[in-house]
């Protein structure tokens, strides 16, 4: 293994309609997210092999993350999934 990231694994929402503000937004996109995920999926992009160590809720969006990074090529067997916790979502306010 050439690089392990261990740290949050997330869902951005990006407003689906550009020029209003967040509280006016109708829909959100959900993009794959988390600084830590996100190097880990680039050092696998670069053909090195990457790991991620993190925790995720046992429900949509936790499981719709470790697929992203299974198909991305990154290892997950070190993450866990808690039926207990939630899938950190993080919403994204563009600027006008």
């Amino acid at each position: 293994m050439d690089v392990v990231t261990l740290g949050e694994l997330l869902v951005d929402m990006f407003p689906a309609e550009l020029g209003r503000r967040l509280v006016e937004v109708s829909a959100f996109r959900p993009k794959p997210g988390g600084a830590p995920a996100n190097v880990a999926v680039a050092v696998a992009r670069l053909g090195r092999q990457s790991a991620f160590i993190g925790k995720v809720g046992d429900e949509a969006f936790g499981h719709y993350l470790v697929d992203v990074l299974r198909r991305e090529g990154v290892e997950t067997r070190g993450v866990r999934f808690d039926p207990e916790a939630r899938t950190t979502m993080a919403f994204i306010a563009m600027p006008d």
